[in-house]
C-alpha cells in the first residue's frame, strides 16, 4: 500500500513538472503567433516588446537581410540598403527604466549617423533622438513616432510571417500573462 501510494505521488509529480516545462516552452517559443492574437489598447505595440523579449526562443525568418543576434538580451537586424541597417533592441537604464529601441544606423561617407527611436515597455513610442559626428538632438513630435511605425513595419510584419502555429493553442493562458501588460 505505501508502495502504491509512493509510487503515485512520484506519478503525479512527475506529470505536473512535465505540464509545468511543456506550458513554459509552448508559451516561450509560439509567443510570435499568440502576440497576433493578443488584446491591446490602442497605442500600444505588443509585436514590438514580444518579439524582442523572446527574440531568443521564435523562430528566425531566414532572411539575407534580417537577422537575430542572440548575444546578451538579443536584437533583430534589419539591412534597408548597403549603408543603412535597423536594429530592434531593449535594454534597462540604471537597472529602473526598461525599455525598446529602434536605431537606423547610416554609415554613408562621414557621416556616420544614429537614430534613435524609444519605446516603452508596452511598445508606445516615448521619443527620437538623432546623433552624428555634427549635431545631436531629442525630439517627442508626432511625425517621428509616424516614421518610427513605418521603420517598424520593416522589420516586424516579415518576422511575424514566419511563425508556426502551436500543436496545443494555449493563447488563453498567453492572454492571461500579457494582456493587463498592454491595456494599461
Amino acid at each position: 500500500m505505501i508502495k502504491k501510494t509512493l509510487l503515485l505521488i512520484v506519478t503525479i509529480s512527475l506529470l505536473y513538472g512535465l505540464t509545468k516545462l511543456y506550458i513554459a516552452y509552448n508559451l516561450s517559443h509560439y509567443a510570435g503567433y499568440y502576440v497576433q492574437q493578443l488584446p491591446r489598447k490602442k497605442g500600444t505595440n505588443p509585436e514590438l516588446a514580444i518579439l524582442v523579449d523572446y527574440v531568443h526562443y521564435i523562430k528566425d525568418p531566414d532572411q539575407k537581410d534580417l537577422s537575430f543576434d542572440l548575444d546578451g538580451n538579443g536584437s533583430i537586424y534589419k539591412l534597408l540598403k548597403e549603408n543603412v541597417q535597423l536594429g530592434l533592441s531593449d535594454g534597462i537604464e540604471d537597472d529602473i527604466i526598461s525599455y525598446y529601441t529602434l536605431r537606423r544606423f547610416n554609415y554613408d561617407n562621414d557621416l556616420n549617423s544614429v537614430e534613435r527611436f524609444w519605446f516603452d515597455k508596452q511598445g508606445r513610442f516615448t521619443y527620437y533622438e538623432y546623433t552624428s559626428e555634427a549635431k545631436s538632438f531629442q525630439s517627442k513630435d508626432v511625425e517621428y513616432r509616424d516614421k518610427a511605425s513605418q521603420l517598424l513595419s520593416e522589420v516586424i510584419p516579415p518576422v511575424l510571417a514566419v511563425q508556426p502555429k502551436p500543436l496545443i493553442n494555449l493563447q488563453t493562458l498567453f492572454n492571461q500573462k500579457h494582456e493587463a501588460r498592454f491595456n494599461d
